[in-house]
């Protein structure tokens, strides 16, 4: 789903919809925000590290991935944006879209030409979810907690998102991997 050219209620419609159909939703942006994607299911979808490395280290996969530069779960963490809890409160309220009442065709062309997507990008970042969340299984350790943070603060880096590196990072300060955590809020990776 874009995220330009794309009024901010149509937005909201579209992802309404989607999540209406399915008892699950997470949305993951792609390109530093110019696209979503929403991933639905009628079972829980949570991030399992575990599953994600296995599968990463096929080499289909590899070379699926590798075309759009993702080569750890950390990156497809940086890239998780909103959960099903969060989706519920953003969408609550939103008009629907809907075979009979078309809102978002007719909607969509008056926002061809407008630039809104810092408004929307904005928008879902005011929303976003906690990853950490959405983990399964969750972190046994701090040790393990921290290095997910870490590694998905490094993601962020490489993307070209500091701030959201530096905010990761600034949750391990203090835990068994502070030194790494300090580096990274100092700029070093």
């Amino acid at each position: 789903m874009q995220n330009y050219n794309l009024g901010g209620e149509e937005l909201r419609s579209i992802i309404g919809a989607f999540r209406s159909a399915y008892e699950h939703v997470l949305l993951f942006e792609t390109f530093g925000g110019v696209d979503n994607l929403l991933l639905g299911s009628d079972s829980p979808v949570l991030l399992n590290l575990p599953l994600m490395e296995s599968r990463m280290r096929e080499l289909n996969v590899q070379m699926d991935l590798g075309r759009v530069a993702i080569r750890s779960p950390a990156y497809i963490l940086s890239l998780f944006r909103i959960g099903t809890r969060e989706i519920d409160r953003m969408v609550s309220g939103a008009p629907r879209n809907t075979d009979d009442n078309a809102r978002v065709e007719f909607a969509a062309p008056k926002a061809l030409y407008v630039n809104n997507l810092a408004d929307n990008v904005k928008f879902l970042d005011n929303h976003a979810s906690d990853f950490m969340a959405y983990l399964s299984p969750a972190p046994a350790t701090p040790l393990e907690r921290d290095r997910i943070l870490l590694d998905t603060a490094l993601a962020w880096g490489r993307r070209g998102f500091p701030e959201y590196a530096a905010a990761l990072a600034k949750r391990a300060v203090g835990g068994p991997l502070a030194e790494e955590a300090e580096q990274i809020l100092s700029g070093g990776d």
